[in-house]
Protein backbone atom coordinates (compact mmCIF):
# COMPACT_ATOMS: atom_id res chain seq x y z
CA UNK A 1 0.00 0.00 0.00
CA UNK A 2 1.22 3.45 -0.82
CA UNK A 3 2.31 5.26 2.28
CA UNK A 4 3.54 2.18 4.12
CA UNK A 5 7.22 1.99 4.95
CA UNK A 6 8.96 -0.26 2.40
CA UNK A 7 10.16 -2.63 5.09
CA UNK A 8 6.54 -3.43 6.04
CA UNK A 9 4.42 -3.13 2.93
CA UNK A 10 6.47 -4.37 0.00
CA UNK A 11 8.02 -7.63 -1.06
CA UNK A 12 11.69 -6.74 -1.31
CA UNK A 13 12.45 -9.94 -3.24
CA UNK A 14 12.00 -8.44 -6.73
CA UNK A 15 14.19 -5.45 -5.84
CA UNK A 16 16.90 -7.74 -4.50
CA UNK A 17 16.72 -9.94 -7.61
CA UNK A 18 16.88 -6.92 -9.92
CA UNK A 19 19.96 -5.64 -8.08
CA UNK A 20 21.61 -9.06 -8.39
CA UNK A 21 20.82 -9.22 -12.12
CA UNK A 22 22.28 -5.76 -12.65
CA UNK A 23 25.42 -6.77 -10.75
CA UNK A 24 25.70 -9.66 -13.22
CA UNK A 25 25.35 -7.26 -16.18
CA UNK A 26 21.72 -8.05 -16.99
CA UNK A 27 19.41 -5.08 -17.45
CA UNK A 28 16.43 -5.23 -15.10
CA UNK A 29 13.74 -3.09 -13.54
CA UNK A 30 10.99 -3.46 -10.97
CA UNK A 31 7.46 -2.23 -11.50
CA UNK A 32 5.26 -2.20 -8.42
CA UNK A 33 1.60 -2.08 -9.38
CA UNK A 34 0.25 0.32 -6.79
CA UNK A 35 3.02 2.78 -7.55
CA UNK A 36 1.49 3.15 -11.00
CA UNK A 37 -1.53 4.71 -9.35
CA UNK A 38 -1.51 8.21 -8.00
CA UNK A 39 -3.45 7.95 -4.79
CA UNK A 40 -2.82 8.28 -1.11
CA UNK A 41 -4.19 6.24 1.74
CA UNK A 42 -7.58 7.84 2.25
CA UNK A 43 -10.02 5.00 2.67
CA UNK A 44 -10.80 3.46 6.06
CA UNK A 45 -9.55 -0.01 5.11
CA UNK A 46 -6.15 1.33 4.05
CA UNK A 47 -5.94 3.46 7.20
CA UNK A 48 -6.66 0.39 9.34
CA UNK A 49 -3.92 -1.56 7.59
CA UNK A 50 -1.59 1.43 7.79
CA UNK A 51 -2.02 1.55 11.53
CA UNK A 52 -1.61 -2.25 11.67
CA UNK A 53 -4.99 -2.69 13.30
CA UNK A 54 -5.84 -5.32 10.69
CA UNK A 55 -9.15 -7.13 11.17
CA UNK A 56 -10.81 -9.97 9.27
CA UNK A 57 -13.40 -7.50 8.02
CA UNK A 58 -10.77 -5.05 6.75
CA UNK A 59 -8.93 -7.87 4.96
CA UNK A 60 -12.17 -9.11 3.39
CA UNK A 61 -13.04 -5.59 2.20
CA UNK A 62 -9.54 -5.15 0.81
CA UNK A 63 -9.73 -8.51 -0.96
CA UNK A 64 -13.04 -7.51 -2.57
CA UNK A 65 -11.51 -4.23 -3.78
CA UNK A 66 -8.54 -6.09 -5.24
CA UNK A 67 -10.83 -8.63 -6.91
CA UNK A 68 -12.91 -5.83 -8.45
CA UNK A 69 -9.78 -4.16 -9.85
CA UNK A 70 -8.41 -7.46 -11.15
CA UNK A 71 -11.67 -8.31 -12.90
CA UNK A 72 -12.05 -4.83 -14.43
CA UNK A 73 -10.02 -5.08 -17.64
CA UNK A 74 -10.39 -1.30 -18.05
CA UNK A 75 -8.98 -0.49 -14.61
CA UNK A 76 -6.24 2.13 -14.82
CA UNK A 77 -3.67 -0.26 -13.35
CA UNK A 78 -4.03 -2.60 -16.35
CA UNK A 79 -3.91 0.31 -18.78
CA UNK A 80 -0.69 1.58 -17.24
CA UNK A 81 0.84 -1.88 -17.07
CA UNK A 82 -0.04 -2.46 -20.73
CA UNK A 83 1.56 0.84 -21.68
CA UNK A 84 4.73 0.00 -19.73
CA UNK A 85 5.08 -3.47 -21.26
CA UNK A 86 4.51 -2.11 -24.77
CA UNK A 87 7.07 0.67 -24.28
CA UNK A 88 9.78 -1.52 -22.77
CA UNK A 89 9.03 -4.81 -24.60
CA UNK A 90 11.01 -6.92 -22.11
CA UNK A 91 12.41 -10.35 -22.94
CA UNK A 92 10.94 -11.66 -19.69
CA UNK A 93 8.62 -10.58 -16.90
CA UNK A 94 9.11 -11.95 -13.40
CA UNK A 95 6.17 -12.09 -11.02
CA UNK A 96 6.35 -12.91 -7.31
CA UNK A 97 3.63 -15.47 -6.61
CA UNK A 98 2.13 -15.64 -3.14
CA UNK A 99 -0.87 -17.97 -2.98
CA UNK A 100 -3.43 -15.31 -1.89
CA UNK A 101 -2.47 -13.20 -4.91
CA UNK A 102 -3.19 -15.89 -7.51
CA UNK A 103 -5.80 -13.78 -9.32
CA UNK A 104 -3.34 -10.89 -9.69
CA UNK A 105 -0.49 -13.12 -10.85
CA UNK A 106 -2.77 -14.77 -13.41
CA UNK A 107 -4.02 -11.39 -14.68
CA UNK A 108 -0.51 -9.95 -15.06
CA UNK A 109 0.73 -13.06 -16.90
CA UNK A 110 -2.31 -13.08 -19.18
CA UNK A 111 -2.02 -9.39 -19.96
CA UNK A 112 1.69 -9.66 -20.81
CA UNK A 113 1.07 -12.65 -23.11
CA UNK A 114 -1.78 -10.76 -24.84
CA UNK A 115 0.61 -7.88 -25.55
CA UNK A 116 3.43 -10.12 -26.77
CA UNK A 117 3.26 -13.92 -26.56
CA UNK A 118 7.06 -14.08 -26.99
CA UNK A 119 7.72 -12.43 -23.62
CA UNK A 120 8.72 -15.14 -21.16
CA UNK A 121 6.78 -15.26 -17.89
CA UNK A 122 8.83 -16.27 -14.85
CA UNK A 123 7.17 -16.78 -11.48
CA UNK A 124 8.81 -17.36 -8.16
CA UNK A 125 8.35 -17.04 -4.38
CA UNK A 126 6.39 -19.26 -2.03
CA UNK A 127 3.60 -20.78 -4.11
CA UNK A 128 5.69 -21.98 -7.05
CA UNK A 129 8.44 -23.15 -4.70
CA UNK A 130 6.11 -25.39 -2.71
CA UNK A 131 3.50 -26.16 -5.39
CA UNK A 132 5.34 -26.07 -8.75
CA UNK A 133 3.04 -28.53 -10.49
CA UNK A 134 0.00 -26.52 -9.44
CA UNK A 135 1.57 -23.28 -10.63
CA UNK A 136 2.49 -24.82 -14.01
CA UNK A 137 -1.22 -25.37 -14.63
CA UNK A 138 -1.29 -21.75 -15.81
CA UNK A 139 -0.45 -21.96 -19.54
CA UNK A 140 0.89 -18.39 -19.50
CA UNK A 141 3.79 -19.33 -17.19
CA UNK A 142 6.95 -20.31 -19.05
CA UNK A 143 9.20 -20.82 -16.04
CA UNK A 144 8.99 -21.34 -12.31
CA UNK A 145 11.91 -20.64 -10.03
CA UNK A 146 11.97 -22.71 -6.86
CA UNK A 147 13.67 -21.46 -3.73
CA UNK A 148 16.22 -18.65 -3.73
CA UNK A 149 16.11 -16.93 -7.09
CA UNK A 150 19.43 -15.17 -7.66
CA UNK A 151 21.41 -17.95 -9.35
CA UNK A 152 18.53 -19.63 -11.23
CA UNK A 153 17.18 -16.29 -12.49
CA UNK A 154 20.60 -15.13 -13.65
CA UNK A 155 21.21 -18.44 -15.46
CA UNK A 156 17.72 -18.33 -16.95
CA UNK A 157 18.13 -14.79 -18.27
CA UNK A 158 21.43 -15.73 -19.90
CA UNK A 159 19.73 -18.71 -21.59
CA UNK A 160 16.77 -16.58 -22.74
CA UNK A 161 19.22 -14.37 -24.64
CA UNK A 162 20.63 -17.35 -26.59
CA UNK A 163 19.41 -18.46 -30.00
CA UNK A 164 19.25 -22.10 -28.86
CA UNK A 165 18.63 -22.03 -25.12
CA UNK A 166 19.14 -25.17 -23.07
CA UNK A 167 16.62 -24.86 -20.24
CA UNK A 168 17.79 -28.10 -18.67
CA UNK A 169 21.09 -26.41 -17.77
CA UNK A 170 19.34 -23.89 -15.51
CA UNK A 171 19.23 -25.02 -11.87
CA UNK A 172 16.11 -24.76 -9.71
CA UNK A 173 13.46 -24.24 -12.38
CA UNK A 174 10.37 -25.88 -13.82
CA UNK A 175 9.72 -25.05 -17.44
CA UNK A 176 7.35 -25.70 -20.28
CA UNK A 177 8.66 -27.09 -23.55
CA UNK A 178 7.52 -29.28 -26.42
CA UNK A 179 9.82 -32.09 -25.30
CA UNK A 180 8.82 -32.11 -21.67
CA UNK A 181 7.47 -30.25 -18.72
CA UNK A 182 9.98 -30.59 -15.89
Amino acid sequence: LKGLPTDRGYNMGPVSLAAYLRKEGIESAVLTGDLLLDYRITNPVANIIHEWGITVKSLANGQRAIENAVNDRNHIIWQKLTEEVRQTNPMAVGIPYFTPMKCIVDRVASLVKEINPEIKIVVGAFHPTFCPDDAMQNPDFDFIIRGEGEIPLTSLMKEIKKDNPKWETVPGIHYRSEEHNV
